[in-house]
């Protein structure tokens, strides 16, 4: 069942369709930034050749075959690009380890100066500025924003200190209002080092998470260490406000009270806010357990939506869109389809209200086919645009616009091929 705001089913009516303009774009091809109907960039990553980025003068149908040359870079995932007033449009790029600029409109790629660390997100803010979202620093790593004001040629790094999930998506209306999603999701850090022996780092500060398997009592999923009497009794915060003392387990005081934080067992939807510019941060949203953010955008300081799914086996799970219109002090959700085999991970502004959300169906190996949904009117209503037979066994993953046209990064998971999809739309604009 798809539903928009106060219960009412999605109206499925006829939207403008997506139409599948270029194919084989490389191995990944997650992310596009067009300044106009016509001229776009994309980074891509292809298998045994490496990273470039690529342009488009026609709309995204065709690609320039040269690599732009660029530093060394393990995986581009991102790119935004604004115009520049020199007729040369300004480009950035961020990935694993890397974030690079370029002011010639692509022909070449120089190195940011700044913290090395990994995002999957960048965007545009105020005139000169880019915005990385992810994790930022090797040694006293930020979990928030990477911030250049002077076209990504040097960026610093912001820790996010009211947000305990990752850092996911932002958006930048303008230079002060910024909004960053974060999620976790269980088994996300099944990958973490373990830290069963000592030494192990730093003794855990108050707030880090614990793992509810050290303690003889019942601590739920989410708890978050106040203070420690001692290394044997330990005084918790659980998600629902509660403290509790809880006594460690024989055999656990090296885990219980070493300096690595647990892995995730449970979902969390954050988003975080600021209207400094990044001073100062605020969390205007907090869920426990129910799902994770993906994807935000907005269309005006006010107005923005975010992107949510979680998956807890075939049959439970689903997608959603929660929206503000009062600079994230409330939080609406305006789209539910509990599908379990649904998917949404990014999200567009194309006008005033006006969004375009993108993802997929799962099919019984790897993705059945992507997911368009549209809305005018800021999230009350939205109608699904069906995904074209060309597009069989693909994922919207990334979703840019310009004017009145869209784009949508495609991946094929079986083929590892990458392909752009096109809409052309009348807008509210």
């Amino acid at each position: 069942m798809v539903k928009g705001a106060q219960g009412k089913e999605t109206v499925l009516s006829a939207e403008p369709p997506w139409d599948l303009i270029s194919s084989d774009l490389g191995t990944i091809c997650t992310g596009a930034a067009f300044v106009d109907a016509n001229t776009g960039y994309v980074p891509i990553a292809q298998n045994g050749v490496g990273t470039s980025i690529q342009k488009s003068t026609d709309g995204g149908v065709t690609w320039t075959d040269d690599e732009t040359a660029e530093p060394f870079s393990l995986l581009l995932l991102d790119i935004a690009a604004r115009k520049g007033s020199n007729g040369n449009d300004n480009v950035a790029v961020v990935g694993a380890l890397s974030l690079e600029f370029s002011l010639d409109g692509a022909q070449t790629f120089n190195s940011s100066l700044g913290p090395l660390g990994a995002g999957q997100c960048i965007r545009t803010v105020g005139l000169s500025g880019f915005a990385a979202v992810g994790a930022w620093g090797l040694l006293n790593e930020a979990n928030g924003v990477a911030y250049s004001p002077d076209f990504g040629i040097t960026y610093s790094a912001t820790n996010i200190s009211v947000l305990r999930a990752d850092t996911r998506y932002g958006a930048f209306p303008s230079a002060t209002n910024w909004y960053i999603t974060a999620g976790d999701w269980p088994g996300e850090g099944a990958d973490d080092t373990p830290c069963d022996d000592p030494p192990c780092g730093t003794a855990p500060r108050a707030g880090s998470r614990v793992r509810p398997g050290d303690y003889v009592n019942d601590v739920a999923h989410g708890a978050t260490l106040v203070k420690k009497q001692g290394a044997r009794v330990h005084l918790l915060k659980e998600p629902s406000g509660a403290l509790k003392w809880a006594a460690v387990r024989r055999g656990r005081l090296h885990s219980a009270n070493a300096g690595v934080e647990a892995p995730i067992e449970d979902w969390e939807a954050q988003i975080a806010t600021t209207v400094d510019g990044g001073k100062t941060w605020k969390l205007a949203f907090s869920r426990m357990n129910q799902f994770y953010f993906n994807g935000i955008e907005c269309s005006t300081d006010q107005h923005c939506c975010a992107v949510a799914e979680f998956q807890n086996n075939a049959t439970s799970g689903g997608t959603y869109v929660w929206c503000t219109s009062d600079g994230g002090a409330t939080w609406t959700d305006t789209f539910a389809d509990m599908d379990p085999n649904s998917s949404l991970i990014d999200i567009a502004a194309v006008g005033p209200l006006e969004y375009w959300a993108v993802g997929g169906e799962y099919g019984l190996v790897g993705f059945k086919s992507p997911s368009f949904y549209h809305t005018t009117d800021g999230g009350v209503s939205w109608a699904i645009s069906p995904a074209p037979a060309s597009m069989e066994f693909q994922y919207a993953i990334a979703v840019d616009c310009a004017a009145n046209t869209c784009w949508a990064n495609l991946l094929d998971v079986l083929t590892q091929e990458s392909s752009l999809a096109r809409v052309n739309f009348t807008g509210t604009a």
